[in-house]
């Protein structure tokens, strides 16, 4: 099926649900980076403490 652009539905859809999974991953990505600089940041001042 072609759309009015004359874009292939199915290419479209693929995309669509590529860059939703682009964003879900770095979104995961973006969480993994906090959180290891999170504990990082609390074994320096483990650490640092001692």
């Amino acid at each position: 099926m072609v759309d009015s652009c004359g874009t292939n539905t199915y290419v479209r859809n693929i995309t669509l649900w590529l860059e939703r999974e682009n964003r879900e991953l770095r979104r995961s990505n973006d969480i993994l980076r906090q959180a290891s600089a999170y504990f990082a940041k609390a074994e320096f001042d483990r650490l640092w403490k001692k």
